[in-house]
């Protein structure tokens, strides 16, 4: 091919009404405005559009991709390819691409086939900003020249106002063959020239002299040429208001950076939902992770929390992409750091840190109870305490299976943090105790339920207490039964009381027993103390454990005034051995003179 012509020299003077603007496709909006947004549809509605499109867009991104990656970086090896593909593919089926270049949309043939509206991301701006009007694409380009096109770009995104050299000097410099540009001076005029200025017919003014004209032509929100102070004015000291030097003092401070990181968060969301070039999760997550390690390092606990606020709130809808934002925020060990920064001698968790937890994936109650059993600092927190109370509820088996391992006081601790956060779970593991063999554990759950809505299960778990091998947990067990009025558990507390009389019952469980019998079901406990007082036959009164039933009775009859307890216990005080006697002369003595029996009489 031949050596492309040297680009024109600037037109000075000349606004963009000079020249025809071609009109972008049918549908899309007016690109004046940088307001305005053009739907992915509108841009090229024929295949020549659609297949520019595809290709500026690629440019763009691997361009801008050149900011957040080393250049050696797989992804960037990808992002080239594409755009090599894509614009092969373009030269090889539509042939030559000639672009015209505005502030915010790049057109061919009368088409709009690029426009963003963001001068921070926009191909279009940075080239018309640098004084690209045109740019020429011939057939014959080469990977070379896609390379260093693309390494010009990126150049002119990593900075606005650099010492670098604009667009147009480096796009000569690298005297391409095969692309061919045309340039102006940019949004500056060399001279005032009013001989060309034509008021619009109908306006009441118009512009003076070119640069006005060329001011008033400007898109809204474009970089406008700096104005010429003619003023003079003598130098003089000013006090600032102190209003002015804070807010200059915060600009520079570290109270500013949370801020900051927000906003980079959200834009960084934005761009995953823009139409024209959209970012992908790959791009978001690394930085969201960046984000918010600096805010967790920093210990900026509610931007942290707004960070998160900000990603659930504006994330795409798809769960899986959704769940991937949140994880690369936050996860338990961000929330294990936060609660070891603050250290285990504070008061209370600050609600951000209670909300975040809530918020943040993971398995968080394991890191507490990691932390509350591991040191005793940790255990008598306040700080852990409350947050354990937080991740319990519906956890109970965990929180048991973690109580075993425990073992002594700190069991009975953790337990006791599980009866707050968890009442009903509370009930299932205390019901478990019983049936267990801690003792310790037996007895606090004991006293546990001692303080809740009595019901079935927890009556069938004391009648299976009955049988425990403790004797403090039987007793206590048949103090609860008995204040419950429990009459199922009057056959299994007889049979209980008949089998332990030969040796393991011992006299504290057998006054319990029968005054839980008398408690039970008074009818039929008044004629089975009778038996177990004066038992009919020889060998009953022989029979091993005689005694300890006995004592049984004694207490039960304590329960059930009348004249035949009355007649049992003074015939027991006569036949009986010396304690036995005493105590059955001592509830006689109750029976019949009930008031003298009481402490305050």
């Amino acid at each position: 091919m031949h050596e492309p012509s040297p680009p024109s020299p600037p037109d000075h003077g000349a606004t963009e009404a000079d020249h025809p603007q071609p009109e972008p496709a049918t549908g899309a909006v007016e690109s004046g405005a940088p307001g305005a947004e053009i739907g992915e549809a509108a841009l090229g509605q024929s295949a020549a559009g659609r297949d520019a499109n595809a290709a500026l867009r690629a440019l763009a991104h691997t361009a801008r991709s050149f900011i957040l990656y080393d250049a050696a970086n797989e992804r960037i090896r990808g992002f080239l390819e594409d755009t090599r593909a894509r614009f092969e593919h373009y030269l090889a089926t539509h042939g030559e691409m000639n672009l015209e270049v505005r502030p915010w949309d790049i057109v061919l043939g009368g088409e709009v086939v690029y426009s963003d509206k963001d001068r921070e991301r926009s191909l279009a701006f940075r080239l018309y900003r640098d004084g690209v009007r045109r740019l020429v694409i011939r057939p014959e380009l080469e990977w070379d020249e896609i390379i260093a096109l693309i390494g010009i770009l990126s150049v002119r995104y990593k900075g606005v106002r650099t010492q670098e050299d604009d667009v147009v000097t480096l796009l000569w410099r690298a005297d391409f063959k095969h692309i061919e540009i045309g340039a102006v001076e940019g949004l500056v005029a060399s001279e005032d020239d009013d001989s060309d200025m034509q008021v619009p017919e109908g306006s009441l003014a118009g512009p003076r002299n070119a640069m006005q004209a060329m001011v008033f032509g400007a898109p809204y929100r474009f970089d406008y040429p700096w104005p010429s102070f003619t003023e003079r004015a003598a130098i003089e000291h000013r006090q600032v208001p102190p209003s002015l030097l804070t807010s200059i003092t915060e600009e520079d401070g570290t109270e500013a950076v949370p801020r900051e990181c927000l906003q980079l968060a959200k834009e960084l969301l934005a761009g995953l939902s823009d139409p024209l070039d959209p970012l992908t999760l790959d791009d978001v997550a690394p930085v969201l992770r960046e984000i918010c390690a600096f805010l967790v390092g920093d210990n900026y606990l509610d931007a942290l929390l707004e960070v998160v606020h900000t990603v659930k709130r504006t994330a795409p809808p798809d769960e899986k992409a959704r769940k991937e934002l949140l994880a690369s925020c936050i996860d338990e060990d961000v929330v294990r750091r936060f609660i070891l920064e603050l250290g285990p001698d504070e008061p209370a968790a600050p609600p951000a840190l209670v909300e975040l937890m809530s918020t943040a994936p993971g398995d968080h109650l394991g890191t507490l109870l990691d932390l509350f059993a591991g040191s005793l600092h940790h255990r008598g927190s306040p700080l852990i305490r409350q947050l354990l109370e937080t991740q319990m509820h519906g956890q109970t088996a965990r929180v048991v299976e973690r109580l075993h391992a425990l073992g002594g006081p700190a069991s009975i601790e953790l337990f006791r943090l599980l009866t707050r956060a968890d009442p009903a779970g509370a009930v299932e593991a205390a019901v478990g105790f019983i049936g267990g063999t801690d003792e310790e554990l037996q007895l606090e759950g004991l006293r546990f339920l001692e303080t809740v809505p009595y019901g079935a299960r927890i009556g069938r778990a004391l009648v299976g207490a009955l049988g425990a091998g403790s004797s403090a947990v039987r007793v206590r067990s048949l103090a609860i039964l008995a204040r419950q009025r429990e009459s199922r558990a009057f056959d299994p507390l007889v049979e209980r009381v008949k089998r332990g009389s030969t040796g393991e019952l011992t006299v504290a469980e057998a006054r319990a027993a029968g005054e839980a019998l008398a408690s039970f079901d008074p009818t039929r406990a008044r004629p089975l103390f009778k038996e177990w007082i004066r038992p009919s036959g020889l060998l009953g009164r022989l029979a091993p454990g005689q005694t300890i039933l006995r004592w049984a009775a004694v207490s039960g009859l304590a329960h059930l005034p009348g004249r035949d307890s009355e007649e049992l216990l003074e015939w027991l005080s006569r036949h009986t051995s010396d304690d036995l006697s005493r105590q059955a002369e001592a509830t006689l003595a109750r029976l019949r003179h009930p008031q003298e029996g009481r402490p305050h009489a």
